[in-house]
């Protein structure tokens, strides 16, 4: 009986090392401007098996994790042009809602709005990108960088060259740059 407790732990504890690595390999991909259709393949098949791994790491079905991996793999999806594989991971990333709040960081949830986005363009749909714009205004300059990357605005809609470099931007609804003052009061 223990034997098999220490198994299956060990077993978890390879599935978190694997997991942590595919999710690397996919995001690298994910972020690259362009790649080859082998790298893409390489992407998409780089966060599913995040995504499975995941599952196996934790025991559960919504924890941060699996929403992360939802999210990498709606993103790498949308990214291969797979509609349908972005849909279905942006719906299963906003089934994890439940996961614990406390747990979420702004940008948990901007990445989960973006997987949504994404995956609405891949389909050839329309999606109102200010409720993203407004969500992307909030947050630090880091992450600000890092969805620049995913979406395929201008990159002044991040406003990444007019906020300071710790904080979050402004950003107008029509995705234009505002300069925030802040007073020293």
């Amino acid at each position: 009986m223990h034997e098999q407790r220490t198994e299956r732990a060990d077993l978890r504890a390879c599935a978190r090392t694997l997991a942590c690595r595919f999710s690397a390999r996919a995001w690298d991909l994910i972020e690259q401007p362009a790649r080859t259709p082998v790298e893409t393949t390489e992407m998409i098949d780089a966060a599913r098996a995040a995504r499975a791994l995941w599952r196996l790491a934790s025991g559960m079905l919504g924890n941060l994790e699996m929403l992360r991996a939802h999210q990498a793999v709606a993103c790498a999806c949308a990214r291969a042009n797979d509609a349908a594989g972005a849909r279905e991971a942006a719906r299963l990333a906003t089934a994890c809602s439940w996961v614990d709040a406390r747990d979420l960081t702004p940008f948990d949830r901007a990445m989960t709005m973006t997987a949504e986005h994404l995956a609405a363009l891949a389909q050839n749909g329309y999606t109102d990108p200010e409720p993203l714009m407004r969500t992307i205004a909030t947050l630090e300059r880091g992450e600000r960088e890092r969805l620049s990357r995913l979406l395929p605005w201008p990159r002044e809609r991040f406003s990444l060259g007019a906020a300071s470099e710790d904080g979050p931007a402004s950003v107008r609804a029509d995705g234009a740059q505002q300069t925030v003052v802040h007073s020293g009061r």
